[in-house]
């Protein structure tokens, strides 16, 4: 975990997968502060639905 930036009920992780590349993931926030959530520096496993993906065109 690179980056996180807090927006009340909405938190985005900016991630650096081991190829370099960067990964932007949002966390909702259900609870003020929940223990284990990620914080800077920390190594983290990403996965999603398949029916979550989007392809984006120019």
């Amino acid at each position: 975990v690179v980056h996180i930036a807090y927006l009340g009920d909405l938190s985005i992780y900016h991630v650096r997968l081991k190829s370099g590349q960067m990964l932007s993931a949002q966390l909702q926030n259900e609870h003020r502060y929940r223990k284990g959530q990620p914080t800077w520096g920390d190594e983290v496993s990403l996965c999603w639905d398949a029916d979550s993906c989007v392809v984006l065109t120019v």
